[in-house]
Order: C-alpha cells, then sequence, then structure tokens
C-alpha cells in the first residue's frame, strides 16, 4: 500500500487532472441541466386508526391499515394508463402528451408510499417545477374522484338491483291481484267466502270444494305477493339510505392535509447519484490509468529501486538538480 501511494504521489498530475476531468464534467453538467424537482402532497385517509391496529393484531399481522389499502389501489391505478391520461389532462401537458413513451416516462417519475397508518404520499421529480406541483394535484384528485366513482357505481349497481326486484314483485302482484279478480267475477259466491272467514260466521257459501280450494290457493297467492312487493319496496328504500351513508363516508375519507406546493430549490437527493457515479468513474479510472503507465515505465527511479532490480548495492546517487 505505501509503494502504491507513493506511485500515486510521483505521478499526481496523471492521477488529479483525469480524474478532475471526469469528475467535475459530469457533476457541473447534472448541476445545471440535470436538475430535478421534487413535488408532494399528504393524503390523510379518514379512519379508526386504533381500530385499524387492533384489527391488524388480531389478524397475526395478515391485515391491512387503512392507508396500505388505499395505497395498494392507488400504485395499480398509477400503473394504468387511462388514470395517467387523466392526470395529464389536469395539467399543462393536455395535448401535448401523445405517445406511450411519454406517458411511461411520467409514471417512472410519478410514486406513492405510505409514511404511516393513515397516510400516503405522493411524490413527482420533474424538470419543471410548476409542472410537478400540478402533476401531483392532479394525481391525488384523480384518486379522490376515482373511488368517488367507484362508490356511486357500486350504489348504482345496487339500487339498479332492488329496483329490479322491485319490478318483478309488483309484477308478479299484479298477475296474482288479476288472477283472483278475475276469479271472484267468475264465481260471485266467492264474495260470501270471504265474509264467512271475515266474520268467522257459518254462512252457506254454495261454493264448491273445487272453488273454496282454487279460491284459497289464488287467495295465499296475492297474499304472499303483496308481503314479497312490501319487502322488495323496504329493500329499496334501506339500499337507497345505504347508498348514501357510504357516499357520505366516502366524500369525508380522503383529505389532503398537506398541498403539493411549487418546489422553490432543486431535489439535491436526485443530484448526488450522477455525482457519486462520476466521482467513482474517475477514481476508477485515474488508478487504472497510473497503474498502467507505472506498469509500463521500466525506468528506475529510486536507490530501493536499483538495487532490488541490479541486485547489487548502491553506493552513491546523484540528485536532479533544478534551476540553471
Amino acid at each position: 500500500m505505501k509503494e502504491f501511494l507513493e506511485v500515486i504521489f510521483r505521478r499526481k498530475r496523471l492521477f488529479i487532472i483525469p480524474f478532475l476531468v471526469i469528475f467535475l464534467i459530469p457533476s457541473i453538467f447534472s448541476f445545471f441541466f440535470l436538475r430535478t424537482y421534487e413535488a408532494s402532497a399528504l393524503l390523510w385517509v379518514d379512519s379508526d386508526t386504533a381500530l385499524s391496529r387492533l384489527a391488524l393484531n388480531q389478524t397475526g399481522g395478515g391485515g391491512s391499515l387503512p392507508a396500505a389499502r388505499y395505497l395498494e389501489t392507488l400504485t395499480q391505478l398509477l400503473e394504468s394508463r387511462t388514470f395517467i391520461e387523466r392526470v395529464v389532462n389536469k395539467t399543462d401537458l393536455k395535448g401535448k402528451v401523445k405517445t406511450a413513451r411519454e406517458l411511461s416516462k411520467i409514471k417512472a417519475r410519478l410514486k406513492a408510499f405510505s409514511v404511516g397508518p393513515n397516510t400516503i404520499k405522493v411524490v413527482y421529480y420533474g424538470r419543471n417545477p410548476v409542472l410537478a406541483k400540478q402533476i401531483v394535484q392532479a394525481t391525488t384528485e384523480e384518486f379522490v374522484d376515482w373511488n368517488l366513482e367507484f362508490i356511486q357505481k357500486e350504489n348504482a349497481a345496487t339500487i339498479s338491483f332492488f329496483e329490479s326486484q322491485l319490478e318483478l314483485s309488483k309484477k308478479k302482484w299484479e298477475e296474482s291481484r288479476k288472477a283472483l279478480q278475475k276469479f271472484k267475477e267468475k264465481h260471485p259466491e266467492t264474495e260470501l267466502l270471504e265474509e264467512r272467514k271475515l266474520t268467522l260466521s257459518p254462512i252457506k257459501t254454495g261454493a264448491t270444494p273445487q272453488v273454496k280450494l282454487e279460491f284459497d290457493r289464488l287467495q295465499k297467492e296475492y297474499e304472499y305477493t303483496s308481503k314479497m312487493l312490501e319487502s322488495a319496496i323496504d329493500d329499496l328504500a334501506q339500499a337507497k339510505v345505504t347508498a348514501e351513508v357510504k357516499l357520505y363516508k366516502q366524500k369525508r375519507l380522503f383529505r389532503i392535509i398537506d398541498p403539493p406546493r411549487v418546489p422553490a430549490t432543486f431535489s439535491r437527493k436526485k443530484l448526488l447519484l450522477p455525482i457519486a457515479v462520476s466521482f467513482f468513474l474517475a477514481l476508477a479510472f485515474s488508478l487504472g490509468l497510473v497503474t498502467f503507465v507505472e506498469w509500463m515505465d521500466q525506468s528506475i527511479k529510486t536507490e530501493e529501486e536499483a538495487s532490488k532490480t541490479l541486485d547489487i548495492p548502491v553506493l552513491a546517487s546523484i540528485p536532479k538538480i533544478s534551476g540553471e
């Protein structure tokens, strides 16, 4: 190691000049032309943290906290071309990004991660500070809107199902009502059957056993379809109330507690990478160059080298005298 350091010191110009050239030029270029600005926002997921942690402990770590659940959804959305296009259309890039490659560049610079049980951080790194802020803001807004739209579609599908069940119940009820009405018109004696049933008096109706059986069947069917209709009406009303509650909760679920701002300075974290790469490349090249030149140079420079190479003792040495 001592000999190696002596070689570097002896050939310091050969080491320093390439090192400075390789290190400084990319570093200066990165500093002035590759500045990256970081814009970020914090999104709060409104939920009971204590209950969420309790659920997580009870499941042995298999559960997920509120931010983790929605972070997974957001991460998947950031890989979606449709979602990124919606984000872009809310910024100054609207109409300017047309290729998949350009969208991929935006996706690569847009990140989301959890910073707490209830907090999601959205970050974008870009050359334009204003645009970076716009993209983060559009991403958080689109994510909130997407979740709201999802709940609205889910509610609409649920209500549509119960409305179809109500229409079906109405249809069956109407059919049973008409069948009973038609049977009464055809057999007037059924009015006495109804009166006897209501008054519990022994009234002679003159109805045959077949008429009695059919009348009882139609009456039971009408009563059953009436109950089913009432149940369908109640179910639809309950579904509408539930949908309103879910929509109300969804609107209060997300809050932007730290909105994005236009970054005042560039991100030093992103600048460290090219500088570090330049440093190690310059160091490796300079050391390699010094080693190669020293290996190619067969001249004797010190008394130790002369004694070792010639295998004879050095009697005297003449120092190099500089000057005239």
